[in-house]
Formats: C-alpha cells, structure tokens, sequence
C-alpha cells in the first residue's frame, strides 16, 4: 500500500488511491451540465418573449393585408 504524506507535516497522511482528485471532477462536471442547461433555458424563453413581443398588437399600428386586428388570417368571401 502506498502512502503519501505532505512534507511540513509527516503527521498527516493518506492512501494513494484517496488523493486522486475524482471528486472535484465529478463536481467541475456537474456544476459545468447544470450552467449550460440554465443558458440554454433563457435562451429559449428570451426568444420566447421577443416572439410574443412582436406579435402583439399595438395602438397605431394597422393590420397588414388579409389579417385582422387578433393576427388570424382572414378568409376570403364567396367562398
């Protein structure tokens, strides 16, 4: 079994396979998955509201051809 020790304080020691560090990993890991998932999210809702935004109506501005004031497109008559 290999130990290590630190070099100011022979007192402290620990196994080999304990100082390996895989923790930290796991958590840089983690901690890395969980950031990109809440960028991704308020990506989506930014985009969301932005669409929300333009698709509402506004005083002073005038349906387009064929649309209504709600935005549905309007049938045309006869038929």
């Amino acid at each position: 079994m290999t130990v290590r020790y630190q070099a100011d304080d022979p007192k402290i020691v620990a196994r080999e396979a304990d100082v390996g560090g895989g923790g930290a990993v796991v958590l840089a890991v983690l901690s890395d998955g969980i950031s990109l998932l809440f960028l991704l999210v308020s990506a989506v809702a930014a985009v969301f509201v932005v669409r929300q935004w333009l698709a509402a109506p506004r005083p002073g501005r005038t349906p387009q051809d064929g649309q209504r004031h709600d935005g549905d497109e309007a049938e045309p008559l006869g038929t």
